[in-house]
């Protein structure tokens, strides 16, 4: 069994991602990280992370939301550059390779 490189990365992110909750001092951001744990694709860690976001700011920890708003984009962003490097240019005519025609 080969591991994907977005197998790797993705965990990676998630731990970033907790790391940065853990080390904002909020209570609340703690207790709304284990939602990031379930994620399978980037897009689902960014999901939850908004999500997190969302609920950080309907209890007024505003500062803390933006700031991991922030941090969750330049995380995920990262992660998923390394990952798609590490798979190297896609075939002609897929997703992110030239067109054929």
């Amino acid at each position: 069994m080969t591991i994907r490189p977005t197998q790797s990365a993705l965990p990676r992110a998630k731990i970033q991602l907790l790391d940065w909750l853990k080390a904002s001092g909020s209570w609340e951001a703690m207790l709304l990280s284990d939602e990031l744990l379930d994620a399978r694709t980037f897009r689902e860690l960014a999901d939850r992370a908004h999500g997190i976001v969302r609920r950080l700011q309907e209890v007024n920890e505003w500062r803390v939301a933006g700031a991991f708003w922030e941090a969750a984009k330049d995380i995920m962003a990262r992660w998923r550059e390394l990952a798609s490097a590490a798979r190297g240019p896609s075939p002609p005519g897929t997703r992110g390779g030239p067109q054929a025609g």
